[in-house]
């Protein structure tokens, strides 16, 4: 998820973030991953602690992961498929 450079700070990421959150809750997901800022996602109540228990090539302070419901795996191994060009 992006803004363009100069939408930033107007809202719109914020806006796409919640968005997609209510609508993965609203879908019964439990875990919700992301690699991204760390100063950025915190807000939105993302934290590198609870995608910690899951192993990925990008692990680290930039991985997080937040819990919307209960259940869902308490560990496990996260992959991302390579990208198809076209």
């Amino acid at each position: 998820m992006s803004a363009k450079p100069g939408l930033q700070k107007s809202g719109i990421g914020s806006y796409l973030v919640r968005t997609g959150l209510e609508e993965l809750d609203t879908l019964g997901e439990a875990f919700v991953f992301v690699l991204g800022h760390a100063d950025y996602y915190p807000r939105f109540g993302f934290a590198a602690e609870t995608a910690r228990p899951f192993a990925a090539p990008w692990s680290g302070p930039h991985f997080m992961a937040i819990r919307l419901a209960e259940g869902g795996p308490a560990t496990g191994t996260l992959t991302y498929p390579r990208a198809v060009s076209g």
